[in-house]
């Protein structure tokens, strides 16, 4: 019952942005125990605390340097944990895949392949779901490979044929 209020409180906090907060309550439901939704919630208050972060001004150059790296890595941590908890749920995989997805365009080094590899780990847990071939086809269009993403989009379209997600980015494509 506790870690119920938590979620729906730290919930609460990061839909009217208050991701630190929601960031403490969510992290202290994992005194109560361990649990891939709650690491996964974890990565995602932190991807969002990166965007802010990456919109931020007046502060230094090394200030936002020093927590993007601080925030980074545990938006990292705390997907690896989800995918530690329970490798066969796919939803961890994403989450992970997610959070180096998100520094992709920042050239980050290894960001695009350890992506990769973790949507590449979901589908094997999911090989039936076309989004996580569209998430491919967008992580290849941040990293340049329009015929790698014109793939994924055809492979998304052979399992769901009326995938309006897909039609829409390989229109956007062209």
């Amino acid at each position: 019952f506790i870690v119920a209020v938590l979620l729906q409180k730290s919930s609460v906090l990061f839909t009217v942005g208050e991701p630190d907060k929601a960031y403490d309550l969510m992290n202290s439901t994992v005194l109560f125990g361990r649990n891939d939704l709650y690491y996964r919630a974890l990565a995602d208050i932190n991807l969002a605390k990166l965007r802010a972060l990456l919109g931020r001004s007046g502060a230094s150059i090394d200030a936002i340097r020093s927590e993007f790296q601080s925030v980074l890595g545990s938006a990292i941590e705390n997907a690896r944990q989800a995918t530690e908890f329970d490798e066969t749920n796919y939803l961890n995989w994403v989450s992970l895949a997610r959070v180096y997805e998100s520094v992709v365009s920042l050239g980050i080094t290894g960001a695009y392949d350890n992506a990769k590899r973790a949507y590449e780990e979901a589908m094997k847990y999911n090989p039936k779901s076309p989004s996580l071939h569209l998430y491919l086809s967008q992580l290849e269009i941040l990293h340049g490979n329009r015929n790698a993403a014109r793939a994924h989009i055809s492979e998304a379209l052979v399992l769901k044929n009326n995938y309006t997600d897909a039609i829409f980015l390989l229109s956007q494509m062209h």
